[in-house]
């Protein structure tokens, strides 16, 4: 079930953000159980309600990692930026939810959120999803 902590930022986030077009679908139930088994990650329910609901929201110009769609190679999807958080030296327990050039906004094992900077030029620590969705979607 998820926090009510993540209820409300969810719910702040859809009422101010831009959504992409339609055609960008919200993940299912599946396509989040295809993503845990192909990645080792446990996709927490905080994590699951966010991007079933608002999956699809722009803030800065940028987009969540795209769960709904698994095509490797495909731009943006959780496979891809998976591959190319690896590639580019991110802990391997560090789950990326969101791309930003060559950095990486991740979802930690204790549920923190940190941005891993490739160039270490940019850095961010958040103390959950909901604290990041308020802070660095809503208010910036």
């Amino acid at each position: 079930m998820p926090s009510l902590e993540i209820i409300r930022a969810v719910d702040e986030l859809l009422d101010r953000n831009d959504r992409l077009p339609p055609a960008v679908s919200l993940p299912s139930d599946v396509a989040i159980r295809h993503a845990e088994s192909i990645s080792g990650f446990t996709i927490g329910d905080d994590y699951s309600y966010f991007v079933q609901r608002a999956g699809n929201t722009i803030s800065l110009g940028r987009v969540l990692v795209d769960l709904a769609h698994e095509r490797v190679g495909r731009r943006g999807s959780f496979v891809k930026v998976l591959q190319e958080a690896r590639q580019a030296g991110v802990p391997e327990d560090w789950m990326p939810i969101c791309s930003d050039n060559a950095d990486y906004y991740c979802l930690l094992p204790d549920g923190t959120v940190e941005l891993w900077s490739h160039d270490a030029m940019f850095e961010g620590k958040w103390a959950s999803l909901a604290e990041w969705i308020m802070q660095d979607w809503i208010e910036n």
